[in-house]
């Protein structure tokens, strides 16, 4: 055997045990159904009565854009969808996030670590939108 091949197989972990049970366990349970013949609900199947009419090739449509009471806080169509759900539940739109929170968010959502403050004074002062 080649020397690369034999690192290929010694660097794999071996499975744990349990993980091998649950596989033996899992395999036997859909070979015992095989082999009882079961019969496979018809809740499961799903019958499509014209092929044609399936959403997937129907065009979009753009639903109209809903009116809302606040347009404050509105920039685009999508906030509108956003501001009419929040009033139909009787809420109100959060205020806008200072700049120093909203670093923080984009890092932590990006990058998963917090920002250096040097990035912090770096976004402060960019004062672009």
């Amino acid at each position: 055997m080649r020397k690369s091949v034999k690192m290929f197989f010694a660097s794999r972990r071996r499975i744990q045990p349990s993980v091998l049970l649950f596989a033996r366990f899992l395999l036997g349970s859909l070979l015992a159904c095989l082999v009882s013949n079961a019969a496979w609900p018809d809740s499961a199947s799903a019958t499509v009565q014209d092929k044609r009419n399936h959403w997937a090739f129907k065009s979009p449509v753009r639903p109209p854009v809903p009116n809302v009471q606040s347009r404050k806080w509105t920039r685009n169509p999508i906030d509108h969808f956003v501001v009419a759900r929040l009033e139909k539940e009787g809420l109100k739109p959060s205020p806008e996030a200072d700049r120093v929170t909203l670093i923080r968010r984009l890092n932590l959502d990006l990058i998963g670590l917090p920002p250096t403050p040097k990035e912090v004074d770096e976004f402060i002062r960019d004062k672009s939108p």
